[in-house]
């Protein structure tokens, strides 16, 4: 279902107590989750057009490390199946469309836009080295210090390129479409960016591959987080969710079944 077909969709109502008085129930677990009284069907914004690994075709079918993270979400908040309607959230549209679901599931990082809020992070986001040339192929950050290196300005990428090496080669750019150009006019050949945006550029620079994987250096490195509308009463549901999913492991688990070894790509020492 596309977005312009969501206006006869009414998200849901939400009365939601998060460990407090409202009363708890038992997970298949046998931990003690918050109680979130959900009326009506549960909307899902997910990222259009679908990318593998993160979603392997209709995001319904749990296939992909996002796909999959909905379905534990829609199981532990105790939505029925037939309650849950996905909708289409073309990309760069998170911000426009956040009022038509409940939750939004796309690769989002926090950003300080009006009407969304997101939830805590529930995968660090690493560092991809992306080129058109054959022969960087970069083993270790000390190798990609040494590279001439495009990278978005202010971004973890530009701190990795940077950290420890006051020589590094690095041109900053505005953002993700003006390292694409600078890429495709062959004005640069590698960047660093963060994972998600590799896909985006590599789409637009048929001749760029992922070579390098990299830890992203900070405490403010990048995360992927779900998007709510702001306001919402899920928002501290969602993350006791997530808290639960990291405390079990499931996310870990998550990654290594659908993430760790997808794009083929050397880790950094």
């Amino acid at each position: 279902m596309v977005l312009g077909a969501v206006v006869a969709i009414v998200p849901l109502a939400i009365s939601c107590s998060v460990g407090g008085g409202g009363g708890s129930r038992e997970s298949s677990e046998g931990a003690t989750d918050p109680s979130c009284a959900l009326d009506g069907d549960l909307v899902i914004g997910t990222a259009s057009p679908p990318r593998t690994p993160w979603v392997d075709g209709d995001p319904a079918d749990g296939s992909g490390f996002e796909a999959a993270l909905i379905k534990e979400l829609v199981r532990r908040l105790e939505v029925d199946a037939d309650r849950v309607r996905m909708v289409s959230v073309p990309d760069g549209e998170v911000v426009n469309a956040a009022e038509r679901f409940d939750i939004g599931v796309g690769q989002y990082r926090e950003s300080s836009a009006a009407g969304v809020a997101y939830s805590r992070g529930y995968y660090r986001v690493p560092q991809a080295v992306v080129t058109t040339r054959k022969e960087v192929r970069p083993t270790s950050r000390a190798e990609l210090r040494a590279t001439e290196v495009a990278v978005v300005a202010g971004s973890a990428g530009a701190l990795l390129a940077t950290r420890g090496s006051p020589r590094a080669k690095v041109t900053s750019y505005g953002d993700l479409g003006s390292v694409s150009d600078a890429l495709r006019d062959r004005r640069e050949a590698t960047a660093i960016v963060d994972l998600p945006d590799a896909d985006e550029l590599m789409a637009r620079v048929p001749a760029a591959r992922l070579v390098g994987l990299a830890r992203s250096p900070g405490k403010g490195a990048p995360q992927l987080r779900i998007a709510l509308p702001a306001g919402s009463g899920l928002v501290g549901c969602v993350d006791r969710v997530l808290d639960d999913l990291e405390a079990e492991g499931v996310l870990r688990a998550l990654d290594e079944r659908w993430l760790r070894d997808a794009w083929k790509a050397t880790t950094l020492r």
